[in-house]
């Protein structure tokens, strides 16, 4: 299996926080490293935060990758836990499921499911990490094949 961690693109800086939006320079910005991702994989699945900035960033992957089935779900919210996460995505039976979330949500997964526990990483907004595994997701067993770098 394959699981890209996908922090939203860059959004306006606004309130409530919930409401804020991509900045044009963030849809360009992502839609570019969509274009890129198309050189190193497919997706059965976009699983996103209901949050709008999250949910505009899934439509524009959406658009480079239009066979994905894209579902909007609380798993994904600021504070989301990775265990829920990989229970979900591990019942899917798919190849490749990207998640767009938020930060510091996306990189604290990232370190956990490479390496069990905590590693400082910082992504700046539109980062694409993809994380490949030996059979299904599991803490620890996952090992980063790319890192597509944001804005």
């Amino acid at each position: 299996m394959k699981m890209l961690f996908i922090r939203h693109s860059e959004a306006q800086h606004s309130s409530p926080d919930e409401q804020r939006e991509l900045t044009n320079y963030g849809r360009e910005y992502f839609g570019r490293n969509c274009k890129v991702l198309g050189l190193y994989t497919n997706i059965d699945y976009i699983i996103t935060s209901p949050l709008i900035r999250a949910k505009q960033t899934a439509e524009i992957l959406n658009s480079s990758f239009p066979n994905a089935k894209t579902f909007t779900d609380e798993s994904l919210v600021p504070g989301s836990r990775i265990d829920d996460i990989l229970i979900y995505c591990n019942s899917l039976e798919a190849e490749t499921v990207a998640l767009v979330g938020h930060q510091p949500d996306m990189s604290e997964h990232v370190s956990q499911v490479c390496s069990g526990s905590y590693v400082n990483i910082a992504v700046s907004p539109g980062t694409i990490m993809g994380v490949e595994y030996i059979g299904k997701a599991e803490l620890g067993k996952g090992f980063i094949r790319y890192v597509i770098p944001g804005v």
